[in-house]
């Protein structure tokens, strides 16, 4: 049963980890870079995210999560609020509905999100391997139909990947730590088989996202219904995996659950601006990863690794300097 169940947890952590970053970016660093962009994507995002299971242990993991408890619920707030700046952007950009209507087409999100949490944790696997599976069907229909668009000369000079490559290579290599979801896989799986898991069928997503490249689609992608409705899908599951991985970190009283509904809360409001017509672009979402390809990974190298043990007043002083 340990093993069957080690898979089971690689997959939710596929489909947890399958939200906008590796459901969109592959499209984009195909256009902006070609296929080395796609590849400096990729391979550190795998490798980076399967080491989590070779590197973490459960008592580092228990360790992790006292010490850096409020810096994980940050990285799952920004996740939630980055789902929905793609939700209600994708929403506008597709349905050929007034503009505005986009970012309220992204509270369909939320729903998700708001009815999953009373789910008893022994149905997340399961709901993670149906996402998955409903998103390789929708992906492979979609090349399909589409087929494999022939791109234009990349937008960027092959130069510029070197100055990408830092963010990337920080960034998929060290946030996997802050991930909640992933601390939960770890202590429910056995960590190797799980993580080798995800990074086997997650691998399998993002191939297929970047062979729906296409410059003449909406935002650059080959979009067909079944493919939106595969990247809303991740979208809501990955927002309600981490709304729920907020409220489980907090203590189970009043307090408690009142905080965790407030960040939660933050992240819907903050979310829903950013897919505003106004807001939600290219630029907006490029910007965003500033998060994961700079200030979480900050954290990681000042307070987790540099300092150790809860960061103190001084060590988030260094880190908000760092990050001026």
């Amino acid at each position: 049963m340990r093993f069957p169940r080690s898979i089971a947890w690689g997959v939710f952590c596929a489909s947890s980890w399958a939200w906008c970053i590796g459901l969109f970016l592959p499209v984009v660093l195909r256009r902006l870079l070609g296929w080395p962009g796609f590849l400096a994507f990729a391979i550190p995002n795998v490798v980076g995210c399967t080491a989590f299971g070779f590197t973490m242990n459960r008592r580092r993991s228990r360790a992790m999560r006292r010490d850096h408890a409020p810096a994980m619920r940050l990285f799952s707030a920004v996740t939630i609020a980055y789902q929905l700046l793609l939700a209600g952007w994708t929403g506008a950009a597709v349905s050929g509905l007034p503009p505005a209507s986009g970012a309220m087409l992204g509270l369909v999100v939320v729903v998700g999100l708001v009815l999953l949490q009373g789910l008893p944790e022994r149905v997340w696997p399961a709901i993670a391997i149906g996402a998955w599976l409903a998103s390789v069907t929708a992906l492979v229909s979609g090349l399909a139909e589409q087929g494999v668009a022939a791109l234009p000369a990349p937008e960027l000079p092959p130069a510029a990947l070197w100055g990408l490559l830092p963010a990337l290579l920080l960034g998929f290599l060290l946030c996997p730590y802050l991930d909640l979801s992933f601390h939960r896989a770890l202590r429910r799986g056995s960590p190797r088989p799980t993580f080798l898991a995800f990074g086997a069928t997650f691998a399998l997503l993002i191939v297929l996202v970047a062979f729906l490249a296409d410059a003449a689609g909406p935002l650059g992608l080959a979009f067909t219904p079944a493919v939106l409705a595969a990247l809303w899908v991740q979208l809501g599951f990955t927002s309600a995996v981490h709304a729920r991985e907020i409220r489980l970190s907090l203590p189970r009283s009043p307090a408690g659950r009142g905080r965790a509904a407030t960040i939660v809360a933050a992240a819907v409001i903050a979310g829903t601006l950013l897919g505003l017509p106004m807001l939600a672009s290219e630029a907006t979402y490029l910007r965003m990863l500033g998060w994961y390809g700079l200030a979480f990974p900050a954290y990681m190298l000042i307070a987790v690794i540099g300092a150790g043990g809860a960061p103190t007043h001084r060590v988030l002083v260094l880190l908000a300097v760092a990050l001026g």
